[in-house]
């Protein structure tokens, strides 16, 4: 737990509250385990916005009216952003008119079970939604066993007693609580990347397609 981060300079005292009375120079850092426990609120951060990104994959095209050499012309381009429940639809333009340079954006939310998806065979939503539902599962799996870290090793930092049944027990949750931590999330990127990868698409007419940012943050991170 956070105790074995490091020692105090006051042993009457449990390791967080030393630090919260006496400040960082009361205690000795563990580098290791220090390094372990930030990475761990690092990564319940991270998991927490993979739920909610609209990045996991994207599909995108552009059209041109009109044209460029004789400097009137609209790039109108649409794109397609896969989040875990639903995506994003995004419609933008920039070029030229007669009334000078013109930029606009709209957006829209559609859900995997919505109009949007029953009126397109571009993509599938079963497949989507279930690479979604898949990933929500395995991802809040993974904060909850990190909540059970940092909540064990708040415990002990402030010097309060465990349930006995958790003492007990608490190495081997910690065991599998960091054990689940670290593997769960590359199954489940890896899992998104094999539903989505074998679904029916229909990719005429798009120009890119592709796993987007916050799929390719999980492989990095994970």
């Amino acid at each position: 737990g956070i105790t074995e981060l490091g020692e105090n300079a006051n042993p009457q005292l449990p390791f967080l509250k030393s630090l919260f009375k006496d400040g960082f120079s009361s205690v000795k850092f563990d580098r290791r385990l220090t390094i372990r426990y930030a990475a761990a609120v690092f990564m319940l951060i991270f998991l927490t916005i993979g739920l909610n990104s609209n990045s996991w994959y994207f599909m995108e095209f552009t059209t041109t009216d009109g044209d460029p050499d004789m400097g009137i012309y609209i790039d109108e381009k649409t794109r397609l952003n896969f989040g875990l429940g639903d995506f994003e639809i995004v419609y933008s333009a920039d070029g030229v008119v007669w009334g000078g340079p013109m930029s606009s954006e709209t957006s829209q939310i559609g859900e995997y079970d919505g109009a949007e998806c029953e009126s397109t065979d571009e993509f599938s939503c079963d497949s989507f939604a279930t690479a979604g539902d898949l990933n929500k599962v395995i991802l809040c799996i993974t904060i909850l066993c990190i909540l059970i870290i940092i909540g064990l090793g708040i415990t002990r930092g402030l010097g309060k007693e465990l349930a006995p049944v958790l003492a007990a027990n608490e190495k081997r949750i910690l065991d599998i609580s960091w054990g689940a931590a670290t593997i769960l999330p590359i199954i489940s990127t890896l899992c998104y990347r094999v539903i989505i990868a074998f679904s029916e698409m229909d990719l005429q007419g798009w120009d890119k397609d592709g796993f987007g940012f916050m799929w390719w943050c999980m492989i990095v991170v994970s």
